[in-house]
């Protein structure tokens, strides 16, 4: 909970300085308002997957969350398995 903590204090204190909002930021707001308790159960699911270093079973659940969050995004994912381990890249086709 603590990170949320810091979530609202950092928009409370961007907010202080902002001057108010514009259509697109108020859009944008909603949109964290609205998914800011996923976003920070994801967080919490990563970070408590044993994935130091070494343990590359941690490594590859989570690189596999991170996978799957970024293709529902839209993103064409390619792992790629090396000597120092396994790697993802991505790119997005950004033309409409």
């Amino acid at each position: 909970m603590k990170i949320k903590k810091i979530f609202v204090g950092l928009l409370f204190v961007s907010l202080a300085f902002s001057g108010g909002l514009n259509k697109v930021e108020k859009t944008i707001q909603q949109y964290v308002d609205q998914y800011t308790e996923e976003a920070i159960s994801l967080v919490e699911k990563v970070v408590n997957i044993n994935s130091g270093t070494l343990n590359i079973a941690g490594n590859k659940a989570v690189g596999e969350i991170f996978k799957s969050e970024l293709d529902e995004l839209g993103f064409d994912i390619v792992s790629k398995d090396n000597d120092s381990g396994s790697h993802i890249d991505l790119s997005i086709n950004t033309v409409n």
